[in-house]
């Protein structure tokens, strides 16, 4: 490892001022978000960061990838240091740039989102029916796992033939039952406690009230426990930017080896967003980005994200063994790139 070379990969893309540029910009946002209610200040600040360091991040990393390949392709002869090496000390240092960046999003977003009461985090999810509408007519049941102390949730797609529907959730274990109501005049999400017990929960989901219809769609149930602190929600947002914006950036610096910078950069922002391509559902489940989405859309509906998965972790490690192979053959093409 090159400890020099991650060192001039990590000032190249994240400059003191880029870092003084987004600090101050997350800060300064903050400050007006005190006022809001925590988790929706918490995910304004972590989408305005993002999307306000994510483009100056790639690229820049896109530029110094492709200066490496072109002005710079003496001085990295010279090294005695091979492509390989070159490429795992330059993602260190884009490691370290992402980590500093994730730094300023999560105090910004934390400093934003004070008074917090207490909230759930997602432990995982349980199958429910594809579809099903609730019209009034039967509940709907199906089976599912979960302890006692958990939450379940279920979300619904309001359908605005009337004015509103009154839904009630039951969860029967044995003899024991736990119910909960809402009232929907829009779509939204109903939550019901597990009952006490070790065995299998039976669900029921029922229009009591109401005229409009409801749809249950997605074929999830969401299982929640308590959260140790509602900040753990900042901690779980950063494991899935980290992982994320790393690969990213390490695609990016790679293919600029081989094109231009700015087409380095456009194209490893469109393959990290291509799963949207195959749709919603494809890329929440494989692609890290996609995870992130969810994970910011849950955080602000006040609940604590899971982990990335091991999914997203091996498509992360694929796209980073990716960016390795072209850095290193872009190199060896040599000065092609830019």
């Amino acid at each position: 490892m090159n400890a020099r070379a991650a060192l001039f990969a990590f000032r190249r893309v994240a400059s003191p001022a880029t870092l003084a540029l987004i600090a101050l910009l997350a800060f300064a946002a903050a400050a007006t978000e005190r006022s809001t209610p925590p988790a929706l200040a918490r995910e304004g600040l972590w989408n305005l960061v993002l999307v306000c360091a994510v483009p100056l991040l790639v690229a820049r990393a896109a530029a110094h990838g492709a200066r490496l390949n072109t002005r710079e392709r003496n001085f990295v002869a010279a090294s005695p240091h091979s492509p390989a090496a070159w490429f795992r000390s330059s993602v260190l240092g884009l490691a370290v740039a992402t980590l500093v960046t994730l730094a300023l999003a999560a105090s910004s977003a934390e400093f934003s989102a004070t008074n917090e009461p207490a909230r759930l985090a997602l432990r995982g999810v349980e199958p429910a029916p594809q579809s099903a509408v609730l019209d009034g007519r039967a509940p709907v049941r199906w089976s599912a796992s979960a302890g006692h102390g958990e939450t379940l949730r279920v979300e619904l797609v309001f359908v605005p033939v009337g004015t509103n529907a009154t839904v009630e959730l039951r969860a029967r274990r044995e003899s024991k039952l736990q119910s909960a109501r809402a009232l929907f005049n829009r779509s939204g999400s109903i939550e019901v406690s597990a009952p006490e017990g070790d065995g299998e929960l039976s669900l029921e989901l029922e229009r009591v009230e109401g005229d409009a219809l409801l749809l249950l769609v997605g074929g999830n149930v969401q299982r929640f426990v308590p959260a140790a602190t509602p900040r753990l929600a900042s901690v779980v947002l950063a494991l899935h930017a980290g992982l994320a914006l790393w690969s990213l950036l390490a695609l990016a610096f790679a293919l600029a080896t081989w094109m231009a910078a700015g087409y380095a950069a456009s194209l490893a922002g469109a393959l990290a967003l291509g799963p949207w391509l195959a749709g919603d559902e494809f890329a929440s489940t494989w692609s890290p980005w996609g995870q992130l989405f969810d994970a910011l859309a849950l955080a602000g509906k006040g609940y604590v994200p899971a982990e990335p998965s091991l999914v997203a972790l091996g498509v992360a490690v694929a796209q980073l063994a990716l960016a390795g192979a072209l850095f290193a053959a872009g190199i060896r093409r040599g000065g092609r790139g830019a």
